[in-house]
């Protein structure tokens, strides 16, 4: 049986994610200073080029880092929403049984006399 089949997959937990996405941005950046180093390039060359690739590549984790905060912000406002709502859901539910059962009982009550 594959793990794939109906009912056996689980996706991925934030933490493992988060790590996947840690590893990829290190290997990415290990892949361009590999590149960058390979490169023929004189040292005032590859100096500008390693500064301007360490700006970009800081610039870029300050945007994930940022979109990150929104999501889990956002993420944090659903859940908060859905809590209330379920919890608003449940008490009318259990207002409605009770409304139920007090009629029942009057009218089981009626029908003895």
């Amino acid at each position: 049986m594959s793990e794939f089949e109906e009912g056996k997959y689980e996706s991925s937990s934030p933490s493992q994610f988060g790590t996947a996405i840690a590893f990829f941005l290190i290997g990415a950046s290990a892949g361009a200073i590999t590149a960058l180093l390979l490169a023929r390039k004189n040292g005032r060359q590859m100096r500008k080029a390693l500064a301007r690739r360490y700006e970009d590549a800081k610039d870029g984790l300050a945007d994930l880092s940022d979109y990150a905060e929104d999501a889990l912000g956002e993420v944090r406002d659903r859940a908060s929403g859905f809590a209330d709502r379920a919890s608003g859901f449940a008490k009318d539910a259990k207002d409605a049984v009770g409304t139920a059962r007090s009629t029942i009982s009057d009218r089981i009550d009626s029908l003895r006399r």
